[in-house]
């Protein structure tokens, strides 16, 4: 399995039970966005500070 599909995969579980990431984070994760992936992970970051 390739690291994005991983990434996607593990984004997903985060992002189903409280939505989490915008719509457009959203998107461009699907769309293998590198700046939506490098935007998820600063809002992840956040989220645990």
């Amino acid at each position: 399995m390739r690291q994005l599909d991983r990434l996607k995969l593990m984004f997903g579980r985060a992002d189903q039970g409280k939505p989490i990431f915008s719509e457009k984070i959203r998107l461009g994760i699907r769309n293998n966005d590198f700046h939506a992936f490098a935007e998820a992970v600063l809002t992840l970051n956040a989220l645990f500070k």
